[in-house]
């Protein structure tokens, strides 16, 4: 039985600010303390004090940007200033940013004096469509994604869509990964709409960002601790993540959306040796995803790193490593296994596909 008390509310609409404030108002905190980082702090903390005013006394916490500070030194930093400024369990933690800040807003949260309450703003597709929502708070650890982290749902999600107006097109693109991935799990008349759409215009996106919400939020509530259904959410990561982590060393490095539609694309292909994924459906989703993210050919170093990563991959048990594949759109399979032999075949089949 899910126990309601671990869910969180959404909020997702214009008055998205007014329903914050309302919040802030009701609950009283102590002391309010916004993390965001040196981005946010830039295109979205201004805006954020504009309009709820309770938070123009808050305490900010500045982080820096990017992937390759989600880690235990970041985290210990937040910590260190929270006991400076004695902050205690009374208080309430804002996370305002994209996937990197709300991790590590909520492992911090989480951690510091045993939990402590703490809500979200996403400020990115990717965090508004995916990280923000369902409680999982990860750190990156000796180069593998999320290997630390808790399931501890935040009190309060507060989406407002202006601040993707503040995205490149290409953090736009990194979060479109993971509609897509929602799409492909959860509804075949959607993705017979979304496989034509290579940018969908605003109208489209705040339906197909509805749509990823209200899904994993469906599925979360169903298992919030991963035990069976939830599992299913792990499309695409199991090979995304090591291909991350492999990028994550080098200069040229990929962005998560864009690892995880990597992921997405050889794990199509590993349902097709396994028997189990159309052959239609999979190489329609792969062309289409190597178009958007201008996916290339995996060499045999990447494919080293594949193998290495997916062992090491935080959902195995024991010497089994477990895949979230799909039968067809809509239609999620239970959890699988593969041995690396099936996995050097669905990268070789990928590259063929790849090369047309």
């Amino acid at each position: 039985m899910t126990d309601n008390s671990l869910l969180h509310r959404v909020f997702f609409e214009e008055a998205t600010f007014q329903r914050l404030s309302l919040f802030l108002k009701k609950r009283k905190p102590s002391t309010v303390v916004i993390i965001c980082d040196t981005n946010t702090k830039k295109h979205c903390l201004g805006k954020l004090l504009s309009k709820v005013s309770v938070l123009r006394k808050a305490e900010i916490i500045t982080i820096p940007n990017g992937e390759k500070n989600k880690n235990l030194d970041t985290a210990k930093k937040c910590w260190e200033t929270l006991l400076q400024k004695r902050v205690g369990k009374d208080a309430l933690i804002v996370a305002l940013g994209g996937g990197m800040v709300t991790d590590v807003a909520g492992f911090v949260s989480t951690v510091y004096k045993r939990g402590m309450p703490f809500v979200f703003v996403p400020t990115s597709l990717l965090a508004i469509a995916d990280a923000a929502i369902g409680g999982k708070n990860g750190l990156d650890f000796q180069g593998y994604k999320n290997i630390l982290g808790t399931i501890t749902m935040p009190k309060a999600v507060f989406i407002y869509p202006g601040f993707l107006r503040t995205l490149p097109e290409r953090q736009l693109r990194n979060g479109y990964a993971e509609v897509i991935k929602s799409v492909l799990l959860g509804s075949r008349q959607l993705w017979k709409r979304v496989q034509n759409t290579i940018c969908p215009d605003s109208y489209f996106l705040k339906e197909l960002i509805a749509y990823s919400v209200k899904y994993k939020l469906g599925v979360v509530r169903k298992d919030p601790y991963e035990s069976g259904l939830r599992k299913q959410l792990n499309f695409g990561h199991t090979i995304g993540h090591a291909i991350e982590r492999y990028f994550l060393k080098k200069k040229d490095f990929l962005l998560h959306g864009e690892a995880i539609a990597w992921g997405m694309c050889i794990e199509l292909c590993l349902g097709i040796i396994l028997k189990v994924t159309g052959k239609d459906l999979a190489h329609k989703a792969i062309l289409f995803l190597v178009a958007i993210y201008k996916l290339g050919n995996v060499d045999n170093a990447l494919e080293r790193d594949i193998l290495e990563g997916v062992v090491q991959d935080k959902k195995n048990q024991g010497t089994k490593v477990f895949f979230s594949l799909i039968k067809s759109a809509g239609r999620p399979l239970p959890v699988r296994t593969a041995i690396p032999e099936d996995i050097c075949e669905a990268i070789k089949m990928y590259n063929l596909i790849f090369r047309g």
